[in-house]
């Protein structure tokens, strides 16, 4: 059953998409589920990675800053967070419906997958959807081209309750530079797993 799972999801699709998202956050935030006073989860990152998964290579990466229109001032605990500086957002942030429509194009017919433990409204999906609503975006999100890989790592054996994206590929023994919670390098990680995943059950 296990490796059924694995075999599907490396099999039975070629190109795929792993994307990663950061939003507006606070100190406590994540434990409030952002219910303070004008608390929101407005995405400051997107990236992505448009991979091969037959022949284990990356085709094509995708990365946009988004500028927060509800709070445009990233707090101190954000910038520490992700390294992404208010300077950064405001030299090459976008608003979030021209990162939106640029991802979706970029993407298009493609199935999207995170490292969400879930897919409600905690996930990078929900994440997505709730901007489209706090923005009043026209667009419905299409939900079906949306999942989430956790279910590959836990046929491989993992817990990946005690693991986030960002810190995923240290589960499989891997020396990735960078910084967690930076959208880019949290897709490496994944990525970089999921090749290894395919090497040890597949090959």
């Amino acid at each position: 059953m296990q490796n059924s799972t694995i075999e599907d999801f490396f099999q039975k699709q070629t190109e795929i998409i792993i994307y990663d998202t950061e939003f507006t956050t606070w100190e406590g935030a994540m434990q409030r589920n952002w219910s303070g006073p004008g608390e929101h989860r407005e995405l400051v990152q997107i990236a992505a990675q448009k991979i091969n998964v037959q022949t284990s290579e990356v085709i094509d990466s995708f990365e946009v800053l988004v500028r927060p229109q509800i709070n445009p001032l990233l707090s101190d605990y954000f910038v520490t967070l992700t390294h992404v500086t208010q300077e950064q957002i405001e030299n090459n942030g976008v608003y979030f419906d021209e990162a939106y429509t640029s991802f979706m194009q970029w993407s298009v017919g493609l199935q999207k997958y995170s490292f969400s433990q879930t897919q409600d409204s905690s996930s990078d999906r929900g994440v997505l959807q709730e901007n489209i609503r706090l923005y009043k975006l026209p667009v419905q999100l299409d939900e079906s081209e949306f999942g989430t890989v956790t279910s590959v790592f836990q046929a491989a054996g993992l817990d990946t309750s005690q693991y986030n994206s960002g810190r995923l590929y240290q589960a499989f023994g891997l020396d990735l530079p960078g910084h967690q919670h930076n959208a880019m390098h949290d897709v490496d990680s994944i990525v970089a797993s999921l090749f290894v995943v395919k090497e040890k059950f597949l090959n």
